[in-house]
């Protein structure tokens, strides 16, 4: 099971790498084509919109992960320990 979750993992970060490096291509030709040849690319704010979606979303899963199984490691015995006080 570990090891499925570290390759969606792995898929994901992927996926963020190349939408971030679609998003630098866009902009940076539609910069050149707006100052250059004063002619931009059709909804090129849109789709890097939803790049950026894409980027920060795929991103937490691999950011996250680690961070969220430390969580658990944490907060689990003190719920525990909680819940056993309240039972009490």
């Amino acid at each position: 099971m570990e090891h499925l979750f570290k390759s969606i993992e792995r898929v994901l970060a992927v996926l963020a790498g190349i939408a971030l490096l679609i998003m630098m291509v866009l902009t940076f030709v539609d910069v050149i084509g707006r100052y250059g040849f004063n002619n931009s690319i059709f909804g090129t704010s849109e789709i890097i919109e939803l790049l950026m979606v894409v980027v920060i979303f795929a991103g937490i899963a691999f950011v996250i992960a680690d961070l969220v199984a430390l969580a658990l490691i944490i907060t689990f015995p003190i719920l525990a320990v909680g819940l056993v006080a309240l039972l009490r």
